[in-house]
């Protein structure tokens, strides 16, 4: 209700301005109705004389034994006539009934009765001209004024005629108005600008509030979100341009998205060539080296270490080509679980015992999903990584087993660590980052001095939501 009353609301603002649009629309309107008033009364009023001229005709001729009773029903006639036809002819006769209409009933010597016994002034100087020229319609207008008068035949012998005269008085419109007439008036235009704001705000604001709502969330980044106004007006037609304009804000905020993920991909590309893959071939240059000077004294475990350095160092090499080549996200393709087992191989060595119990089906899900399957790969490949930098391990298991969800376990018997510890570097956070990137991902560690249990759970396409 405090929203619906602010002052510049739409609902203060109507209700304030209807009433005074109608005060202004009712006073030109009622100086075109002085102005015409007067030439519309005499079409009307002659109208009136024609229909009584045709009712009268030698009705009376048998009933002429009253003359005032006959002047009497006449002029019954020609009110209730003109009531009905004449336009503000009720409120004229209601202000001046008695000498504002007249039947007047003459003869060869002049009048001989009529039906009141005084009549306005210009009335009655209409009577004797009327009488003086004997023509059957005859009509003055005056100062605004307006009279008509028609001559009525009665009888022929002996020959009498009613004369039946209507004054209309433009002043009569005029009238002065009393405190409750003005005050009544007020009440209804308050109530009408009262009305037509409630409806409008029954009609309009509701609907603009929603748009407003909507441009909130559009504010805040949510371009997914439409007004949706299916009303079929000029609102709904401007919500709707609002809900195209939103839709093509967001694609082009998804194509910017995408445009700066592959110019920042871009950059690591070159930076990775101009860096990391040219540091990478001297290191390779430098382990030939190396290979040639020991080889009259290297024994078995030199040369395993040598070869097992020259295999991680061609994966290494292997991965940025393809990084530099295709991008991310095409890492895996073919056998995963021979890509996983080949890459764990030149990364822990023949000095670790590797173990991956990946069911054929649940491998064809997942390739099924490239990066999904990138993501996994990459978390496998940092936690072997970890446990053969910082653990010692001698044993490293994947397994992997499907229910509601699918549960990717990692597991080595090295020393452990503490998993609330903060540690230098980006391993476990990275980690963290890349379980939770997928649908429904949950990461768990679970660390002691007998090894480290790493358990990534996520759904697919199809599957119920991780409990």
């Amino acid at each position: 209700m405090r929203a619906l009353l602010r002052p510049r609301g739409i609902f203060v603002k109507l209700s304030a301005t209807v009433p005074l649009l109608a005060i202004l629309v009712l006073i030109p309107f009622v100086l075109l109705e002085l102005a015409y008033a007067p030439a519309r009364f005499e079409a009307e009023a002659k109208e009136v004389m024609l229909q009584l001229q045709q009712q009268s005709q030698n009705r009376l001729a048998e009933q002429f034994d009253s003359c005032q009773s006959v002047a009497d029903q006449l002029w019954r006639e020609l009110l209730l006539t003109a009531s009905n036809q004449v336009t503000n002819f009720a409120e004229t006769i209601e202000l001046a009934l008695s000498d504002h209409s007249v039947v007047r009933i003459a003869g060869a010597a002049g009048a001989i009765c009529q039906s009141g016994t005084t009549v306005s002034s210009m009335l009655g100087d209409g009577l004797r001209a009327a009488e003086t020229a004997g023509s059957l319609l005859y009509s003055q207008r005056q100062a605004g004024d307006q009279i008509v008068i028609a001559r009525l035949q009665l009888t022929d012998i002996p020959p009498r005629y009613a004369l039946a005269g209507l004054h209309f008085s433009r002043s009569s419109l005029l009238k002065p108005a009393t405190f409750y007439e003005y005050l009544h008036t007020l009440v209804v235009f308050i109530a009408l600008g009262v009305s037509v704001a409630g409806v409008a705000v029954f009609v309009v604001i509701r609907r603009v509030r929603r748009a407003a709502r909507v441009a909130q969330y559009w504010a805040e980044g949510d371009m997914t979100v439409r007004i949706r106004d299916r009303a079929g007006d000029e609102i709904s037609d401007l919500t709707a341009h609002f809900d195209r304009m939103a839709m093509t804000l967001e694609q082009a905020m998804q194509e910017n998205r995408e445009l700066a993920v592959r110019v920042e991909r871009d950059r690591i590309a070159r930076d990775l060539h101009d860096s990391v893959k040219q540091r990478t071939f001297v290191l390779g240059v430098k382990l030939a080296e190396l290979d040639i000077r020991l080889k009259p004294m290297q024994g078995a475990q030199v040369r395993l270490l040598l070869s097992d350095a020259r295999s991680l160092l061609d994966h290494v090499q292997d991965d940025l080509s393809r990084l530099l080549r295709d991008g991310p996200g095409t890492t895996v393709v073919g056998d995963l679980r021979a890509k996983i087992e080949n890459d764990l191989a030149g990364l822990l060595g023949e000095g670790v015992s590797t173990t991956i119990d990946l069911p054929e089906s649940v491998a064809t899900k997942i390739l099924a999903h490239p990066r999904i399957a990138e993501e996994l790969m990459v978390i496998t490949l940092e936690s072997a990584a970890n446990a053969a930098r910082h653990s010692n391990c001698s044993v490293f298991t994947l397994r992997v087993s499907e229910d509601e969800a699918i549960h990717w376990h990692i597991e080595d018997n090295g020393k452990g660590f503490d998993p609330t510890r903060r540690f230098p570097g980006m391993g476990l956070g990275n980690l963290r980052w890349r379980a939770e990137s997928l649908p429904g991902g949950v990461l768990r560690i679970h660390s002691d001095p007998t090894g480290t249990r790493i358990e990534v759970m996520f759904t697919l396409a199809g599957q119920g939501n991780a409990a």
